[in-house]
């Protein structure tokens, strides 16, 4: 092997559990390599092959690199057309005259990069425009227009009314052992010390308290689904403001809360009403309205914007989509390939935790019977693991695994390797090619999402409505100073008079309220 090969084995991770031992909620740490197997005899084993697990010093089956490893260029897939050879360009009349004048010019100086030429001392000599000092609109000059008629419309923005006037002290949080990743679990672990760490907001890693703690606080907190004493100790990292950087980072922790305490649940980074789902049973689809939020400055104003969402869960599990692909199929590597084409890039959502993945592999090779070294030192295989930590029991023992490479925010958290799922508890989620050519199921998914806009408006109402009204929410917006308008954000527009079109024979003007000019261009 070369030693650009050797290097590159050296440099894979090891796969990943999603859920054991991460300081990250959504990630998971690293685990060792497989260390044992059980013999196969589920009458589903026809699934995968016979499994070989290779020992803990060999690279993993597949290969798995990282989301962000860009591939390298190939030089050969870099051709001419025609073949080999330098592409010559025919020069015509227009480029000859062209060129004196092209050789009267320069390039201004970046101001980061490097520059090819020496570099400009002169600014007079810079040729190239700074677009940050264009002016666009001459100072004093209104924005607004003054034609066309003017009408009232409402905007998916509510005001936030009152302005915060708290000093907040910022904390990064460690849990020792860290193999408490779920969120909800370190919150939990956070509230046995109300009396110390009161009126918080805590996203995981950073908490955000009104009392200073010293510079570093450790305390105690009992873990009951383990029996162990986790060890909580936080660090103070700055003191922030109204006015400082992070508070619009802050402003979003507490909307995200303010829904959650209003019902919802988060699925990636919107917040769904799990209580008005909708089941489409011809289907095998269940649909779940929500809602996606932002806080920032706009116009001058702190306002939140506000717009619905919607996220479609497959109810078929993914371990049931690969027994009806190998149903189909009687040779494995046939079955394999049509598993493969199907399910690798599929974005699935897993049962226990609500945490959506993206797979990019299938590990044939192994089983939940593989065993993995936790933090504490002891094995433990990912049936046992299961049973223990989500209190779910892995019916077919022999069903291969889904591969998913660490997002970015995993790897932040330093999750390097792999993360390894159990295709019983993930279920598809999105829209899938198959199912944007079924004219029925995407005439019966519009019927839900494409929202006109008075039961839309009325829909955000509601949303706002219900954290206005809500005691817990109302309780927790008063605790940081923060008060949501009653009302959406109404503003003036003006509909402009419409253009005319002009053809070489005609002109034409089309209708205001249709806004198409395509049928009266026709020619007649």
């Amino acid at each position: 092997m070369s030693e650009r090969g050797r290097a590159r084995g050296r440099g894979r991770s090891r796969p990943v559990v999603p859920g054991e031992a991460s300081s990250e909620p959504s990630g998971a740490a690293g685990i060792t390599a497989p260390t044992s197997e059980a013999p196969t005899t589920s009458a589903l084993a026809s699934l995968v092959p016979t499994p070989t697990v290779p020992p803990a010093s060999e690279t993993p089956t597949s290969e798995w690199s990282t989301t962000e490893a860009a591939p390298a260029v190939q030089q050969s897939a870099i051709r001419r057309i025609g073949g080999g050879g330098t592409m010559s360009i025919p020069r015509g009349r227009g480029l000859d005259k062209l060129a004196p004048h092209m050789a009267g010019m320069s390039i201004g100086e970046h101001r980061e990069g490097r520059s090819r030429g020496p570099p400009i001392h002169d600014e007079s000599q810079r040729r190239v425009v700074d677009p940050t000092r264009v002016s666009f609109r001459e100072p004093g000059t209104e924005k607004q227009g003054t034609s066309g008629e003017i009408i009232a419309l409402i905007a998916n923005y509510v005001r936030i009314l009152s302005a915060p006037q708290w000093l907040l002290y910022q904390y990064h949080v460690t849990f020792i052992p860290d193999n408490i990743d779920s969120r909800k679990t370190r919150r939990e672990l956070l509230a046995q010390h109300k009396g110390v760490l009161q009126d918080v907001a805590f996203d995981g890693q950073t908490l955000y308290s009104f009392n200073d703690l010293g510079d570093d606080h450790e305390t105690k907190s009992f873990h009951e689904p383990t029996s162990q004493d986790i060890t909580i100790q936080l660090h103070k990292v700055a003191v922030q403001g109204p006015e400082s950087p992070n508070f619009f980072h802050l402003s979003n922790l507490i909307m995200r809360k303010l829904l959650e305490l209003a019902g919802m649940r988060m699925i990636g980074r919107s917040y769904y009403q799990f209580d008005k789902k909708i089941d489409i049973d011809r289907f095998n689809l269940t649909l779940f309205p929500g809602f996606e939020t932002a806080i920032n400055v706009y116009e001058g104003v702190l306002m939140m914007n506000v717009d619905l969402s919607h996220k479609v869960i497959n109810n078929v599990s993914i371990y049931q989509r690969l027994q009806n692909i190998f149903a189909q199929f009687q040779e494995y590597k046939l079955a394999q390939d049509t598993a493969m084409r199907e399910l690798v890039g599929q974005i699935v959502i897993t049962t226990y935790n609500h945490k959506t993945y993206k797979i990019d592999d299938i590990a044939w090779d192994k089983t939940p019977q593989i065993t993995f070294s936790r933090r504490d030192g002891k094995d433990i295989s990912l049936i046992d693991y299961y049973q223990e930590r989500y209190q779910l029991q892995i019916v077919d023992h022999t069903q291969p695994l889904l591969v998913s490479k660490p997002s970015r925010r995993n790897r932040r958290a330093g999750i390097t390797g792999p993360i390894l799922l159990i295709p019983e508890f993930c279920r598809e989620t999105g829209i899938s090619d198959s199912m944007r050519n079924d004219f029925n199921l995407m005439k019966e998914l519009a019927s839900y999402t494409h929202i006109e806009p008075t039961p839309r408006y009325q829909s955000l109402i509601d949303m706002v409505n219900t954290i206005n009204t809500s005691p817990r929410c109302r309780q927790y917006m008063s605790k940081w100073n923060l008060r949501l308008d009653d009302n959406l954000v109404e503003l003036e527009a003006r509909t402009l008079e419409p253009e005319t079109i002009n053809y070489s024979d005609r002109s034409v003007r089309y209708k205001q309220q249709e806004a198409d000019w395509s049928r009266d261009g026709k020619r007649r």
